[in-house]
């Protein structure tokens, strides 16, 4: 079977939305976590970065625009909110990827905890442990091999109740292959067995799946994975929206809203700088977090969806890699 033939397989056999929805309970716990880790992250950041601008050339970052009671910055300011760009440059809040780190680093925190990575392990376990495609392609290997199952078996034992054994063990496998898998005699008898096993997709899918599993989800691709998913989704238009809002409420609050006009914003400007600027990530932190917290929990059937489907796409190269070891 080659890589392209596996991956075929493999996809036809794991269903990432079932392993999903085992997950939805924990859609609040995700919501809290990153609640607190960009609240976190937003009271630690310079006063002067919540007014602060970054300017961008496509995706290229270009430089950064400090706040201050100047023309150059009233002007990128007044761009910034008239949502348009200034010279030909993109204008992106200093704030927005602050706050998108603290989220991407709580999902990836939440897909990575011990429990949730449990769940998937075992959701595709018992994908394929009771996948009707593994059954039949095992119990077809074992029908065209029971006299050699039988030798195999009583050559190992050495008894003469081995023979009987592996007439049992035979029929058991071909009845009921998921309960046998999962009885500790079958565990035990898995190993006997040897060059049976060793070979083809009895050892790599019934044997070694939660290894394979557990390999798979510590691997740093397993990061990468989540953070292609939190990108397929629009997480970082979406902070870039809650972001943009929260300034502009800033900024009424300072006194500069409507028609923004340089000459009155400069002196504002000025005076922000003496008094208050101090107070504006505490500010920041009371609206933002709960903002994107409360559009994360909403939308968590597509963010989970997506993200558990790229964490099984890692899974599935994993078995694939795997596979194709064994049957070279």
């Amino acid at each position: 079977m080659n890589q392209d033939a596996a991956s075929v397989f493999l996809n036809n056999v794991i269903g990432y939305k079932e392993i999903a929805k085992t997950l939805e309970g924990d859609k609040y716990n995700l919501a809290n976590k990153i609640h607190l880790k960009t609240s976190w992250a937003l009271r630690k950041i310079e006063p002067s970065k919540c007014l602060s601008f970054q300017l961008y050339r496509g995706d290229v970052y270009v430089k950064e625009v400090k706040l201050s009671a100047s023309i150059d910055y009233v002007r990128v300011l007044i761009a910034y909110m008239k949502e348009v760009k200034f010279e030909g440059y993109t204008i992106e809040s200093c704030v927005t990827p602050i706050a998108l780190k603290a989220t991407e680093e709580a999902i990836v925190e939440f897909y990575s905890d011990e429990e949730i990575r449990g769940k998937i392990t075992e959701g595709v376990t018992n994908q394929i442990r009771n996948s009707k495609i593994i059954k039949g392609l095992i119990q077809k290997d074992i029908s065209t091999n029971q006299a050699w199952l039988k030798h195999e078996v009583k050559t190992l034992l050495a008894g003469e109740s081995a023979s009987s054994l592996a007439g049992d063990l035979i029929n058991t496998m071909s009845n009921s292959i998921s309960q046998f898998l999962s009885s500790t005699v079958g565990q035990q008898l898995l190993a006997a067995i040897g060059k049976f096993m060793a070979t083809g997709m009895g050892k790599l899918l019934l044997k070694q799946i939660s290894v394979v599993v557990a390999k798979a989800l510590a691997a740093g691709v397993f990061k990468s994975a989540i953070l292609l998913a939190i990108k397929k989704i629009g997480v970082g238009i979406l902070i870039k929206t809650v972001v943009g809002k929260a300034i502009l409420a800033l900024l009424a609050l300072i006194g500069i809203s409507g028609i923004p006009i340089a000459w009155i914003i400069i002196p504002i400007i000025a005076g922000i700088l003496v008094y208050e600027y101090n107070s504006f990530p505490e500010k920041l932190a009371d609206k933002i977090p709960k903002s994107i917290a409360s559009n994360i929990r909403n939308n968590f059937e597509e963010l989970n969806n997506t993200v558990v489907q790229e964490i099984v796409k890692v899974i599935s190269n994993e078995l694939v890699n795997q596979l194709t070891k064994v049957e070279k």
